[in-house]
């Protein structure tokens, strides 16, 4: 078989792979807590609770710039395949940052491999060391979108161009896709950084104009934000509190992919020793930082990286940060790592999409799992005016009743009574009858429901990982 056909092969079992792995997770947190803010503006006109009050409607770690996409599809798309509309987007946003991750490696190094040698580099980093910045980019976490709105944003300026001329409809459009992806995801404001010391080290006139528009815009954008003191608690404030991991929670917690990133270094390592591709490090080197001062992606790669390492410190985060921090870097990755060899790509990248086999057949039932829990949600909850406790791993299904009924989120409760009511030991928080007994539907994740006094509920329907119960 030549090799174009199995590199063709592998292109299309890498995007299949995708697909069926994020159907399959309908379950996570990045879509739900963005869908429940677009359920809470599009019934009450505001996107968080009150923080204060007794409606525990659905919140979100994020800023609501994708909840208002979803606002809008909810117009145009049937809220019983929304999920699945919404999964496709989320790939193709992975499939966009890689896409213009290489148009940017062009740019700067004007000769680099040719354009399936790229996407073999960009599958390796996938599969391999990044592999859990994956598993969060294709359930829509804003962070790859986000990043991928700006590296277009700065793309279309074409700021390297000697003879530069101003084309007002690009840096209009410029100015709202970087304004757009803050708005997808707070560290990205890290992005003030980037352009702010660029301006200052270059003599580019017109670029230092645009920097101190977008820079105050942005700023402008952060000041409303903090006017909603409800979103501003939700989004900032509460991770302002959280604590740093220990060393030891971190290697605990992440050994599995520090390893796999240790024996990805190796595995370079003894490519370069047996001459076999990751060669001429200094002269690459050279290339990549000659002239640094001059080469506003170094600013974009690097602020846009340092914006992703907090989160995996901080209680909460995981090594799906740390792997974000790398995959940001990968317009440079493509250069390094662009003479390996093609049939040593080939046998890695296929000896990685085998390993993700017994995932597949995972996502796959579980995509069966969550389709029989909607229907179960539209045949067993009947009525108007019904109040519902669901939670993210289950709002999937539950917000399909979402019209005519009161949505409250167990998480929300969770987030409240830890930040605001100071519950030192939030895994031992229990809800009580006294507040269990105000609903009549509870749609919930099987671990969520142990937290929760079901003395005066039956258990209705049981699914793979999520129960409804009934008021009795």
């Amino acid at each position: 078989m030549k090799l174009n056909k199995i590199e063709n092969i592998i292109f299309v079992c890498f995007w299949l792979f995708i697909l069926i792995d994020a159907l399959g997770k309908f379950y996570r947190y990045p879509i739900a807590g963005q869908l429940g803010l677009s359920i809470n503006y599009l019934k009450y006109g505001y996107f968080f609770p009150d923080i204060n009050g007794s409606d525990f409607y659905p919140i979100s770690a994020y800023f609501p710039g994708l909840a208002y996409i979803i606002y809008f599809l909810r117009f145009v798309i049937p809220d019983y395949f929304l999920f699945e509309f919404l999964t496709v987007l989320a790939i193709l946003s992975v499939f966009f940052f890689f896409f213009i991750s290489i148009k940017i490696s062009k740019k700067i190094y004007k000769k680099i491999p040719d354009y399936n040698i790229c996407w073999l580099i960009i599958i390796l980093l996938s599969l391999w060391p990044c592999r859990f910045w994956l598993f969060y980019a294709i359930t829509f976490k804003t962070d790859t979108l986000s990043y991928a709105l700006i590296f277009y944003a700065i793309y279309i300026l074409d700021l390297d161009n000697k003879i530069y001329k101003v084309n007002f409809l690009k840096v209009f459009i410029s100015f709202i896709l970087i304004l757009y992806a803050v708005a997808l995801k707070q560290q990205t404001i890290l992005i003030v950084l980037a352009i702010g010391l660029y301006a200052l080290f270059n003599k580019h006139y017109f670029f230092r104009i645009f920097s101190f528009i977008i820079i105050s815009a942005i700023g402008l954008f952060y000041f409303i934000m903090s006017q909603d003191s409800d979103l501003w608690f939700f989004n900032v404030l509460i991770y302002s509190e959280t604590d740093f991991y220990t060393l030891g929670e971190i290697i605990r917690d992440n050994y599995i992919f520090i390893i796999k990133t240790i024996i990805f270094v190796l595995f370079l390592l003894a490519c370069n020793v047996e001459k076999l591709g990751f060669n001429n490090l200094q002269d690459k080197i050279k290339n990549t930082f000659f002239g640094y001062k001059k080469n506003i992606w170094l600013y974009i790669f690097f602020f846009l990286s340092i914006s992703a390492v907090p989160g995996f410190f901080k209680v909460g985060g995981n090594y799906g940060n740390f792997a974000l921090s790398m995959i940001v870097f990968t317009p440079i990755i493509i250069y390094f790592l662009g003479d390996l060899r093609k049939n040593i790509l080939i046998f890695t990248t296929l000896a990685l999409l085998v390993s993700e086999l017994p995932n597949l057949k995972a996502s796959s039932n579980n995509y069966i799992e969550t389709k029989k829990m909607q229907n179960q949600v539209l045949q067993s909850v009947k009525g108007k005016d019904l109040r519902i406790l669901t939670d993210d791993e289950s709002l999937f299904s539950s917000f399909l009743i979402s019209d005519n009924n009161e949505i409250h989120s167990f998480g929300t409760i969770m987030v409240l009574e830890q930040h605001v009511n100071k519950q030192q030991n939030i895994e031992d928080f229990y809800l009580k009858k006294k507040d269990v007994e105000l609903y009549d539907f509870l749609i919930i994740n099987k671990i969520n429901a142990k937290k929760i006094q079901l003395k005066d509920f039956q258990l209705i329907y049981t699914g793979k990982f999520n129960h409804i119960y009934s008021k009795i």
